[in-house]
């Protein structure tokens, strides 16, 4: 990405062309597998396939579709066409037909459409909020630009994506939810490891217990109890700094406190203009008290919006959203608030419109997100996500017209989507006495649970998303991809929510000027006359690992350092955090100066290489104790391609300019402690990106770390 980059706009006559025949695509793709199968695929790659294929033509129309970014387009066009048309529009208009109300499905596909326009709306002005962070899991986003990626770099990457991609059709061959595994890699642990617990619920409920958890309402009580604290714990996300516009909080996210309060604002405005505009194209004035039309419409718009919300929250954390599930829950709580049957169907083909856009253009702005580069270029990333906003209306006008204009052929085909067959079944039953106690009843743990892991983890949300889908074996799916990979590490983002200044005063520090690095207290201490042993951190793409306590027990007087950038950004100074080193160097001799000998440690390729690095710049009494994976030169290539570009740029750089360690003056303080077996030569450092280093940290010589030493620590900071 160059400096003053102009990001493609799909008003270029070729994208635009090419957005209109990918979105009539993935219409149609929709509304096909929505009626035949219920279920929506997501088509993003699709899109990007295409236009991939596209720029490898011999014609130079073709060849500016190498861009990535308008391969963000493309595909972010034809997943808006497809979830469009078969969630947003063809659900809604289903359920008067379902019920026999034809004359209703035109009022329906209006309110619908509107409903649409307003859902993307709000994810387009709620994205990288601190309601909706950008740097959240969004795992079908994550997926779709590390493809987009791999066929623009080629090489490893595309072959491991190739292999991915094998391993994903075998699986899913035999019956495995491969998709399931996959979130596994990406997404919250704590969320998922909720998420896999409600699948497995789900699964072996019946069959092991007797209990049908369904006719109980369970899933929907948990979810009703859940949705009131999440929406709760919204609220107190968005208000908690109305007084202070530029605090720290807003500077994490592009969208602030203040404009995530005004779109809400808008959005449920919106929505009461459009339950409105429904009630009369509907005929609801006419069946109505006064007071049932005023609480209906009101009803209406706050389920509307909070349909989108939770939806929303799900997708952001486990890259499946129950939207079928939440819909019908409005559903229920509109039968036991007695509204007449019509106002029903019209209420829930309301909600069924929200929620599903929504969620989809959520991952779609997340692929962008990555591919802009995460956010460096504050001016770039608004710029493309508000092209890539322009891309998806024009995809979901498409779908209206393709709706519009099939919906008689499937409707006298007798095809429509099933949960709109539930739906109807829903409001023809009626609600009881008994269903609203069994809602009451589970809305208590859902609540309890919600509350306990707070908004950042969305326990309750995801346990009740489990609990709400019934896909075969796609618990142990989670279940197995999280044992292995993602319990080992806790997503950057709960650290980074940690305060600096807090900190700094636990370890009597002034303050720490630079808002990327954070410096722990002093833990396990015994004595200023042992050494303090200062460990760095292991900090992949995406996580930064979380230590065992049983290996830091072991330890004593250490002090953590964590980095908040990708990979850390190796704990060196970048374009943005130019006195970066400078900074650290400074923390860490004024919290060792007390200390009579100092011991770096590292037990990776990254907190290896930091820990020699600031150990070059020590005369005396100072130990760095690594593993010989460390990237030391520009021996070590093929491995620094591995990482982002300006991070392998800035690597090059460095190594071309430096001389690096273990030099002739500090070889005899290195102590290499962790010898990897096997070396896998340049895949090594790939790899290890994905598997845990932390199991390294049990070979640490801890009574060597912990002796007792006299002398005064020289420590050069100049």
């Amino acid at each position: 990405m160059k400096k003053n980059e102009l990001h493609p706009s799909p008003f270029e006559i070729g994208t635009f062309i090419l957005i209109i025949i990918t979105s009539i695509l993935g219409a149609i793709i929709g509304l096909e597998i929505i009626s035949s199968l219920g279920v929506t695929p997501n088509t993003s790659i699709i899109g990007a396939l295409i236009a991939m294929v596209l720029a490898r033509l011999p014609l130079n129309f073709f060849k500016k579709f190498k861009s990535i970014h308008r391969q963000n387009l493309v595909e972010t066009s034809i997943s808006s066409a497809t979830f469009g048309a078969a969630n947003s529009l063809f659900i809604p208009i289903g359920i008067p037909y379902v019920m026999g109300r034809t004359d209703l499905i035109i009022p329906t596909l209006i309110g619908a459409t509107l409903a649409m326009y307003i859902d993307t709306f709000m994810l387009y002005r709620l994205f990288d909020s601190d309601l909706f962070p950008a740097q959240n899991s969004w795992a079908p986003g994550v997926a779709t630009a590390e493809s987009i990626l791999a066929g623009d770099k080629g090489g490893k990457r595309a072959g491991l994506l190739g292999v991915g991609g094998i391993i994903g059709i075998i699986g899913s061959s035999i019956g495995i939810p491969m998709s399931a595994f996959g979130v596994a890699f990406i997404g919250n642990a704590f969320a998922l490891g909720m998420f896999g617990l409600g699948l497995l619920i789900n699964q072996y409920a019946l069959p092991l217990f007797k209990v049908d958890i369904s006719s109980m309402y369970i899933p929907h009580g948990i979810m009703v109890g859940a949705g009131v604290v999440a929406l709760i714990q919204a609220g107190f996300l968005i208000f908690k700094n109305k007084s202070s516009s530029d605090s720290s909080t807003n500077s994490k996210y592009t969208r602030s406190p203040q404009a995530t309060k005004k779109t809400l604002s808008i959005g449920y405005i919106g929505y009461l203009v459009v339950a409105i505009i429904l009630a009369l194209l509907g005929g609801l004035i006419s069946k109505m008290s006064i007071g049932m039309l005023a609480a209906f419409l009101v009803y209406a718009a706050f389920a509307a919006i909070v349909h989108e919300i939770i939806v929303g929250i799900a997708a952001m954390h486990s890259g499946w959203f129950p939207a079928f599930a939440v819909a019908l829950i409005t559903l229920l709580l509109g039968i036991l608030f007695g509204f007449p049957p019509v106002s029903l169907a019209i209420l829930v083909g309301f909600t069924t419109a929200t929620g599903p856009a929504f969620a989809d253009m959520g991952y779609d702005l997340k692929t962008g997100y990555i591919l802009r580069g995460n956010g460096k270029d504050k001016r770039f990333e608004l710029d493309g996500r508000k092209q890539q906003y322009y891309a998806g209306l024009i995809a979901f006008t498409i779908a209206v017209v393709v709706v519009a204009l099939s919906y008689h052929s499937f409707f006298g085909q007798k095809m429509f989507p099933p949960i709109d067959a539930v739906y109807v079944s829903s409001i023809k039953a009626g609600a009881t006495a008994k269903i609203a106690e069994q809602l009451a009843i589970w809305a208590i743990p859902g609540a309890i649970i919600q509350f306990i892991g707070g908004p950042s983890k969305q326990l309750g949300i995801m346990l009740a998303t489990g609990l709400l889908i019934s896909t075969p074996n796609a618990s142990w799916a989670v279940l197995v991809g999280l044992h292995h990979f993602v319990f080992h590490e806790i997503r950057l983002r709960e650290i980074a929510e940690v305060s600096k200044e807090t900190q700094a005063k636990k370890i009597k520090l002034e303050s720490f000027p630079n808002k990327i690095f954070d410096i722990s207290k002093v833990t396990n201490f015994v004595s200023y006359k042992r050494p303090l042993n200062i460990i760095f951190n292991e900090p992949k793409k995406n996580f930064i690992p979380t230590l065992p306590k049983n290996v830091l027990k072991k330890i004593n007087n250490f002090v953590l350092i964590n980095d908040f950038r990708p990979f850390g950004g190796f704990y060196l100074s970048d374009d943005n955090h130019r006195d970066y080193e400078k900074e650290l160097k400074e923390s860490i001799l004024r919290l060792s100066e007390k200390f009579t000998s100092l011991n770096l440690i590292g037990f990776g390729p990254i907190s290896s290489f930091a820990a020699l690095f600031y150990h070059q710049y020590s005369l005396t009494n100072v130990s760095s104790y690594v593993s010989d994976d460390f990237l030391g030169s520009l021996d070590n290539f093929e491995r620094i391609q591995n990482l982002s570009p300006s991070l392998s740029k800035y690597l090059m750089n460095f190594f071309q300019e430096n001389k690096f360690l273990p030099t002739d003056s500090i070889k005899d303080s290195v102590k290499i402690y962790f010898r990897v077996k096997n070396n896998l030569s340049s895949d090594h450092f790939f790899i290890s990106k994905l598997l845990s280093t932390i199991p390294r940290l049990k070979n640490l010589p801890f009574s060597e770390l912990n002796k007792t030493e006299m002398g005064n620590l020289n420590f050069n900071h100049a």
